[in-house]
């Protein structure tokens, strides 16, 4: 299994086809984490874009003590489409034309990612019957390829190197 990320065309094209309303095998979990990683990145940056233009110094943790999430509303739009949502640590992000993703951050802005909420990205666009402990399985062989790190518990994992 290698690391490289699938393509977004593809996942755009065929989707639905061929994952909606069957069980996912390990191999097609592997790829679907690397595909919320993606999307992840992608809305993280948007967000990152949005946070800078009022104030968030450039490069810094989306969450640090250095910049006041009252600069910005807890819930909000960003100016391109789609919007998004504080939570603890973390934040839920919908950018256009992508699925929407939720994730959190470390203190020192690492992208923490979990089982559960990729098992129900997976489940809102068809995937049935995901369980996030063969999510957790699938994101254990992104460990051995160096993609993520494991948590501090079962289902937590950190992107420590974005496909």
């Amino acid at each position: 299994m290698g690391v490289e990320a699938p393509s977004r065309e593809f996942t755009k094209k065929d989707w639905k086809r061929r994952y909606r309303r069957r069980r996912l095998s390990i191999a097609e979990l592997v790829e679907a984490v690397q595909l919320f990683i993606v999307d992840a990145t992608t809305a993280e940056n948007q967000l990152r874009l949005y946070l800078e233009s009022v104030g968030l110094a450039p490069g810094a943790p989306l969450l640090n003590a250095d910049f006041s999430l009252d600069a910005v509303e807890q819930i909000g739009d960003l100016p391109h489409g789609g919007g998004y949502w504080f939570h603890g640590a973390g934040c839920a992000i919908k950018v256009p034309n992508q699925p929407g993703v939720d994730f959190d951050w470390r203190p020192d802005g690492t992208m923490e990612i979990d089982a559960w909420k990729i098992a129900r990205w997976l489940g809102n666009h068809g995937a049935r019957d995901v369980d996030p402990r063969q999510v957790a399985e699938a994101m254990s062989h992104l460990v051995v390829e160096g993609v993520l790190e494991p948590g501090e518990w079962w289902a937590f994992f950190y992107v420590v190197r974005r496909p």
